[in-house]
């Protein structure tokens, strides 16, 4: 049945974009015989070539929701990023089903703190008029800036008291919370927290249900591209929308498909109108399985890492942000906020400084963290500091939040910037 889906939706993408009508045309136009690992990949910089309505498969009348990636042009801030996203009204209403788990049960009873960006990305407006549409209140805060500074937030959230809280980052909100000393009080009514936006380890999921009392975890992998794209189901895996989208995992650097391995992650649309996409190379890096889950659901396993751009080369070894964030949130003394510094990645030598709870700055877990990082490096500095100052600028009222400072490593020659956030 997928295959004929794929099918379907190559066609579909070949007859009714500019982008694919030329990008397939020696293959589809000239009646040869292929397969669909035949047909090439999609790449961003067809999206800005075919900017901004090449790639647009319906009629502009028929778009009801546009959206971009977060990220820059170029590195240049003030101009587009140029990969556009059109959302029909199927569209749009087919990703808001997809945005919270069904076991959770959103309802009525429910106000969900939205802590996400607003502009450009399609991820906040989803989700807020997904809890809308559950009969939940919905309570925009944005992701942090000015006008929605995390202080302000934190405020609100002690006097709202939501039960759901949407976010990128968790540890922003507990961090604020114990450094303000109202961890007691600010979200003791939260009882699901959803994640989005960046890749999440497994004890980072049990460190944020820990810190929040929250019942239940979940995460969406979903970009402004596609929306959401899986789902967690009951025994916490992250499976895919397999009737919507179609996944494949290639080696990076030669295309090729890899099984049961770690590498890039592909996507193809099936059922998207506004903007069709096939066989579009995200940049994400996963590990996709096949078998049956525990939870006994049959759509494919989707564990995402991190993104290419974040990847380090230590010696013979791969370390990722989510690798960090591994090791650092299995400690019961560490917050969950961190930055890494690669101070030489050939030497494998690297200056880790990381928020503890008061009371844990001591030699004790300054050892165990280093014999825990030894797989990694061969010196690493540790800093143990405070709660709140490892990132102390994004607790001001003036400071905007950057995720991406969040999320990279520190290299002394700077680095690619990464073109995507995954909203």
């Amino acid at each position: 049945m997928q295959s004929q889906q794929l099918s379907d939706a190559v066609l579909n993408a070949y007859g009714k974009t500019e982008l694919y009508a030329a990008k397939f045309k020696k293959i589809i136009g000239e009646g040869k015989s292929f397969t669909f690992e035949d047909l090439p990949f999609t790449t961003k910089d067809d999206l800005q070539r075919s900017f901004p309505y090449g790639a647009l498969g319906v009629s502009l009348a028929d778009v009801v929701s546009y959206h971009e990636s977060s990220g820059t042009s170029a590195g240049n801030p003030d101009r587009s990023p140029r990969c556009p996203s059109f959302f029909t009204s199927k569209d749009w209403n087919s990703d808001l089903s997809k945005r919270f788990p069904d076991w959770i049960k959103l309802g009525k009873q429910d106000s969900v703190l939205v802590s996400l960006p607003y502009a450009f990305t399609s991820s906040a407006h989803a989700f807020h008029q997904a809890a809308q549409k559950a009969g939940a209140m919905a309570i925009a805060v944005d992701l942090g800036s000015h006008y929605s500074s995390l202080r302000r937030q934190l405020d609100l959230a002690m006097r709202l008291q939501p039960t759901v809280l949407v976010t990128s980052n968790p540890f922003l909100f507990s961090t604020l919370a114990m450094k303000m000393r109202a961890d007691d009080t600010a979200f003791e009514k939260i009882r699901h927290i959803q994640l989005c936006g960046s890749a999440v380890s497994q004890s980072a999921m049990r460190k944020t249900a820990g810190l929040y009392g929250a019942d239940s975890v979940a995460q969406t992998y979903g970009m402004s591209e596609f929306g959401a794209i899986t789902f967690t189901g009951t025994c916490g895996e992250s499976h895919v929308y397999d009737d919507c989208f179609y996944v494949e995992i290639i080696n990076p650097k030669t295309g090729n498909a890899l099984v049961g391995e770690p590498g890039e992650i592909v996507i193809t649309t099936i059922r998207r109108e506004g903007s069709p996409r096939i066989r579009y190379r995200t940049g994400d890096i996963g590990r996709l399985d096949t078998s049956i889950c525990c939870c006994g659901c049959t759509s494919p396993r989707l564990k995402v890492s991190g993104r290419l751009s974040q990847l380090a080369l230590l010696g013979e070894s791969r370390l990722l942000p989510t690798d960090v964030e591994q090791i650092i949130c299995g400690f019961e003394e560490t917050t969950g906020m961190f930055k890494l510094e690669l101070v030489d990645e050939k030497a494998r030598k690297g200056a880790l400084s990381l928020d503890v709870k008061k009371g844990m700055n001591n030699d004790d877990l300054r050892s165990r963290l280093q014999q825990k990082f030894a797989i990694f490096f061969d010196e690493l500095a540790i800093e143990l500091k405070e709660v709140g100052t490892t990132f102390e600028a994004l607790f001001r009222r003036s400071e905007d939040i950057s995720l991406k400072s969040l999320q990279d490593f520190a290299r002394p020659n700077g680095g690619e910037e990464a073109w995507l956030v995954t909203y």
